[in-house]
């Protein structure tokens, strides 16, 4: 959520700053929450596996299946977002051709 909501007030917050500007830090502001949310859904992962597949006991994260799941959701989310995005500034660039 600390990532999240300055994600949500630079969508909104367009005074100031141009649009290419707004869209940079929305994009570097999911970037960061997909990397902490993929983070912690692979620790939580990773000990899984070593204590299923290894059987090697180490300190790890227990989550339980249903937070598990709305990391997965939110990954997916945030990829959406984040393509979303780079399309919008695709569009963007588009507008400064010259050519088009």
């Amino acid at each position: 959520m600390i990532l999240i909501i300055p994600a949500a007030i630079f969508e909104n917050f367009k005074v100031g700053y141009s649009t290419i500007q707004v869209m940079f830090l929305k994009i570097l502001f999911s970037l960061i929450s997909f990397l902490v949310t993929g983070f912690a859904l692979g620790i939580s992962l990773a000990g899984w596996y070593y204590e299923k597949f290894e059987h090697v006991i180490i300190p790890r994260i227990n989550f339980p299946w249903f937070v598990l799941l709305a990391l997965v959701v939110m990954l997916a989310i945030e990829a959406a977002q984040i393509f979303s995005l780079l399309k919008a500034v695709k569009r963007e660039f588009l507008q400064f051709d010259q050519d088009n």
